[in-house]
């Protein structure tokens, strides 16, 4: 009789039995949108109506704009791709504990690949196999398993580097790759293509003479400097700094990525690129540089001003030497979180935070593969589909060809 009470009152006003399917909506979108992504791709698979709930273009809008943790993907030269959500208060004697999910690449024959970029949420990647077809270059989010194939990088004679940088443009809402290659012989010049996912059906040629970016160069089978992520999209341009210093008096350039030019900008007094690695990032809602000054030190630039001569500053030197020693011995920066606090990856995946003011560091139990150098960048989680998100796309992936 107890039990039967109980049920009851669990029910809706009829006594029917109610389950947790009946849950309005707006509760079920404010619940979900407190969950980190390892947590939603597990609710997501558990029935139909919390899939429908999860692809609702309403909740994944509200989730990308606040997401309530810090989500980073861990990839390594395996091509093993791994996500790792971390909490401000998750930590227990100076360690986080992260939630980690292993995201398995989808419908891709063996071979190899690398991560070129990265941009609210999606995954510039070049994937080569030499038995299945040679090069693709696809962006790709992981969440949603979608896949936008661009043409292929033909790999042609006398190219000496060549180079691509994934940006994308706020006014117009498109996402576009840029494609930058030097022919050998020719020193100091390039030849660049472009390609807006979604609408243009090959690369388009700019005639423009853009200088290439530190990292993410290929020639033929090789890549160089695969930690190296030197670009970013801020204030609707594509910034990067380059590594040919001998050809070009600026360092750091900026691309806007909705007229598709080079814009003058300001440079950075007393930052010399003879360091192993420079890259650009945002932090404080401004553009900043990490750069490795020494095995042991890393140096934080930020232009407080954008686009302002002069506004250039030195803002923060991180001291990395009391970390445990990696191979190679560097600790590359990711992202500012937690106030002032900088996540760091070494050079076979082992991650820490390191408070810029005490120097205290904390270990993050989230790995790759110790077998294999294993690497991490930030990312944007984005549930929402191709088609409510890109400019032009009609909802299924367009196989792009080149002229």
């Amino acid at each position: 009789m107890e039990l039967s009470k109980r049920r009851r009152n669990l029910g809706d006003a009829s006594g029917a039995p109610t389950s947790i399917l009946d849950i309005p909506f707006c509760i079920m979108v404010d619940i979900f949108s407190r969950l980190p992504v390892t947590i939603l791709l597990a609710c997501k698979f558990a029935c139909k109506a919390w899939y429908s709930y999860i692809s609702n273009p309403e909740f994944g809008k509200l989730y990308f704009k606040n997401p309530p943790f810090l989500s980073v993907v861990m990839f390594s030269i395996n091509y093993d791709y791994s996500l790792v959500d971390l909490k401000a208060d998750d930590h227990d004697n100076n360690t986080l504990n992260p939630n980690a999910l292993r995201i398995l690449q989808t419908n891709e024959p063996t071979g190899n690949e690398t991560v070129l970029g990265s941009c609210n949420g999606l995954l510039c990647i070049l994937h080569h196999s030499s038995c299945f077809g040679g090069y693709k270059l696809y962006i790709w989010n992981p969440l949603t398993g979608e896949r936008a194939f661009l043409p292929p990088p033909n790999v042609e004679e006398n190219v000496k580097a060549d180079a691509f940088l994934f940006g994308f443009c706020e006014k117009t809402n498109e996402y576009k790759v840029l494609r930058i290659l030097t022919r050998k012989w020719k020193r100091g010049k390039t030849e660049v293509k472009i390609c807006t996912i979604g609408s243009d059906d090959s690369w388009r040629v700019l005639k423009q003479n853009l200088p290439l970016p530190r990292g993410r160069k290929w020639t033929d089978t090789i890549f160089f400097d695969d930690t190296q992520f030197s670009e970013v999209t801020f204030k609707g341009s594509l910034h990067w700094i380059t590594e040919d210093s001998f050809n070009w008096d600026d360092v750091v350039f900026a691309f806007d990525v909705g007229e598709e030019k080079l814009k003058p900008f300001p440079q950075p007094n007393g930052l010399y690129l003879r360091y192993n690695y420079t890259s650009l990032a945002v932090f404080r809602e401004c553009l900043s540089i990490f750069q490795i000054s020494s095995s042991s030190q890393v140096d934080i630039w930020l232009m407080k001003e954008y686009g302002e001569l002069g506004s250039w500053t030195k803002e923060i030197t991180v001291n990395c030497s009391h970390l445990p020693a990696v191979l190679p011995q560097l600790y590359y920066p990711i992202v500012f979180w937690r106030g002032n606090e900088l996540l760091l990856c070494g050079g076979y995946g082992v991650l820490y935070s390191c408070d810029t003011e005490t120097m205290m560091a904390t270990k993050v139990r989230a790995t790759v593969d110790r077998n294999v150098r294993g690497y991490a960048i930030p990312f944007v989680p984005c549930f929402l589909s191709f088609k409510d998100f890109i400019k032009g796309f009609d909802g299924e992936p367009k196989v792009l060809k080149e002229k």
